[in-house]
């Protein structure tokens, strides 16, 4: 049960991290960048879509490969992902 009751704390705090990422980034497009708020959104489609194959993945690649080794690689993919998405986006440039 201590297991259940983790696992449930750690999916309450990605998904309150996951929000305030996504909603922090919505502002920052639409204020910062000038869009408006369907192509704001039209630009976080991609990373909720990749959350969501992720999350069908995560439980094949746990049985397959190990909790720890699909830890690392998740974190490193999230990680380029997140270094390629900062680098698309120019902090200077107004749309």
């Amino acid at each position: 049960m201590p297991n259940v009751v983790l696992g449930n704390a750690a999916n309450l705090l990605a998904g309150a991290i996951l929000l305030g990422g996504f909603t922090v980034a919505s502002l920052y497009l639409q204020q910062a960048r000038g869009l408006g708020p369907v192509p704001a959104a039209a630009l976080l489609v991609p990373p909720n879509v990749a959350a969501l194959i992720a999350s069908q993945l995560s439980g094949r690649l746990i049985t397959r490969i190990g909790a720890v080794t699909t830890l690392l690689v998740t974190l490193l993919v999230q990680a380029a992902a997140a270094a390629w998405w900062a680098l698309a986006l120019d902090a200077h440039a107004r749309s």
